[in-house]
């Protein structure tokens, strides 16, 4: 399934092709043939790839490739985890797990977004397709378990922040704000029915959101230096 900014149709000159590899837990693929063919394809001859789970435990594992100049990254998946979580998001249940690479952390709601924003490239037992079909339409009782859980923390975010300022603790308060401001990405985007899946870009994503505050976006967007 390709993921990532070319499946949500905004990607750009930088961007990564992100390829979802789901498999079966009973029956996973081998470790060394998909070591194997990274080598094949990796152009500069620097793959790496992990063991199932080797990159945490939401993230999983996978690999990270050059392909004729073009950074490709595979992203491996366990179809059955990913059913279930699935299943307890259309029951509006999800969980947050500290992370590398979440700053916000991982929340469970993020497979639903892959499968939902993802497109098929090979399916042939057709479980993608089926999943991918559960995704449609947002779960209404997902949209509201959203908005209640990150409303609350955004408030209480400000307010331990600003006791936080009264003590001159800059990086606590930074970290406040950070998260203040990652919980109202998560409101919005509930509030829009439109699945979230990695906070890198998600304040700039808001700007296309059919129901936003005014200027959003601009008040947190830094100056872009390359």
């Amino acid at each position: 399934m390709l993921g990532g900014s070319l499946a949500r149709g905004d990607a750009d000159e930088a961007s990564d092709v992100d390829l979802g590899v789901f498999y079966r837990w009973t029956d996973p693929p081998s470790i060394e043939a998909l070591r194997s063919l990274a080598r094949e394809l990796d152009s500069a001859g620097a793959a790496t790839l992990s063991d199932f789970g080797g990159w945490g435990p939401w993230i999983d594992g996978g690999a990270w490739l050059s392909v004729e100049g073009q950074r490709v990254d595979w992203i491996y998946r366990d179809l059955e985890r990913v059913a279930s979580i699935v299943k307890d998001c259309q029951s509006g249940r999800f969980v947050s797990d500290y992370q590398p690479g979440h700053p916000h952390g991982f929340h469970s709601f993020i497979y639903f977004g892959e499968v939902a924003i993802g497109r098929i490239i090979e399916d042939p037992s057709g479980a993608l397709g089926r999943l991918k079909a559960a995704t449609t339409p947002f779960p209404s009782p997902l949209r509201g378990a959203i908005q209640e859980r990150f409303g609350w923390e955004a408030r209480f975010s400000l307010q331990t922040a600003a006791k936080a300022a009264d003590r001159g603790d800059a990086v606590y308060v930074v970290g406040c704000m950070f998260r203040a401001i990652a919980c109202l990405v998560q409101v919005l985007f509930a509030l829009n029915e439109q699945p979230f899946t990695n906070e890198k870009g998600a304040v700039r994503a808001v700007d296309g959101l059919e129901h936003r505050p005014d200027r959003f976006a601009e008040q947190y967007r830094l100056p872009c230096r390359r």
